[in-house]
């Protein structure tokens, strides 16, 4: 049987994330070693398999850029000198950095680099900086075991040398799963509703949506719309103080707040909202933004690589862009929006069937795919 191990930075977004996954390769006949830096009972006791075991392993925040990349280097140095002949998954840049260097020690059988997202690993202003990692992974990539998958072409153009792109493939996503419901959803009566659903941070643009709000309610919008910040607060170097957070929005009526966490039931944040907005100054492929269609939500995005592949402007259009890190232009797009609630009605009707090029079986068959080629 062929033995693989699949490296996650948090265990808490196994099951949103990585869970359909494991169970697709475990009916492969593959044994799955999962390690993770926590929530490894909860994991266990979902997938009851013989072939599948979690393995609880410290991995440092990068908070500390250089300090914990150092620590983690450590940490797969001790995991993987005893398992240097099983595939390996890794997700996340920064993990695939760190086991990128170590694996320049180790004759591994395939190490398989999954960029979710460059987020702000890239957001540096040190094009120096930049730069050495670009080199870095250009040359991973030429290692013989390497094999690179990208979320969307722009990580991957931005990142990698054209004579390497026939070593990366690209793959739309993490995966969805859902059912086709033919029944349309009606947009709500009176007050339109917006839902922004993240991550609590900077890089996500919940700044420029409050302030876009804020822009909107001057101009006597308030009365005709409600905005949902439904969120979670995470050790990233860019997440937003709930303190700051909540003086933001204290004197907009119209605006609300919850704090909520990965076991949050998803059909209870997005089945009566209206339109689904995320102003993320760089994304992979969020998959904030699938459930939101899922869910038939309208789509308001900023014009970033991460989200062109959402909407469909040209057959069952299902959304609008609007300008990155740029509260004007979003609130601009707030108000047409309010002014146009038979599109809007249009974009909800549509944006169920944008979804299948990225079912959960398709993205599955890649990787299956990938570990499988010699």
């Amino acid at each position: 049987m062929k033995k693989i191990n699949i490296i996650i930075n948090s265990g808490h977004s196994f099951f949103s994330l990585r869970y359909q996954l494991v169970k697709f390769l475990l009916k492969k006949k593959i044994s799955i070693s999962l390690f993770t830096p926590n929530n490894n009972i909860s994991i266990k006791k979902k997938i009851n398999s013989n072939f599948f075991e979690v393995k609880k392993i410290k991995l440092l925040e990068d908070k500390k850029r250089f300090f914990s990349l150092f620590l983690n280097c450590i940490t797969f140095y001790k995991i993987f000198k005893f398992r240097n002949k099983n595939t390996n998954i890794i997700f996340g840049t920064y993990l695939n950095l760190a086991f990128g260097i170590i694996s320049l020690f180790f004759n591994t059988r395939k190490n398989i680099y999954v960029f979710t997202g460059l987020g702000s690993f890239f957001n540096s202003e040190n094009k120096l900086y930049i730069d050495i990692l670009k080199i870095f992974f250009n040359l991973l990539l030429l290692r013989k075991n390497s094999k690179f998958l990208f979320y969307n072409y722009n990580d991957r153009n931005f990142l990698i040398k054209k004579n390497l792109y026939h070593k990366t493939k690209i793959i739309n996503g993490s995966g969805i799963e859902f059912s086709l419901n033919k029944k349309k959803k009606k947009i709500s009566k009176g007050k339109l509703k917006f839902l922004f659903y993240s991550r609590l941070n900077y890089h996500k643009g919940i700044k420029e949506l409050i302030e876009a709000t804020i822009l909107v309610n001057n101009l006597g919008y308030q009365k005709y719309f409600e905005l949902y910040i439904f969120g979670l607060f995470d050790n990233n170097p860019s997440s937003i103080k709930k303190s700051k957070l909540v003086r933001m929005i204290k004197f907009q009526k119209n605006c609300h707040f919850k704090e909520v966490n990965y076991r949050v039931k998803i059909k209870n944040i997005f089945k009566d909202k209206d339109v689904f907005v995320l102003p993320s100054y760089r994304e992979g492929l969020p998959k904030s933004a699938l459930e939101a269609m899922c869910y038939k939500n309208a789509l308001l995005l900023s014009n970033i690589p991460g989200h062109s592949m959402l909407i469909n402007r040209k057959n069952n259009p299902n959304g609008i862009f609007f300008k990155v890190r740029d509260k004007e232009d979003l609130a601009s797009k707030i108000i047409w929006s309010l002014k146009n609630r038979k599109k809007i009605q249009n974009f909800m009707n549509n944006s169920h069937q944008n979804l299948f090029k990225f079912l959960s079986t398709n993205v599955n068959k890649v990787f299956y795919d990938t570990i499988k080629k010699k």
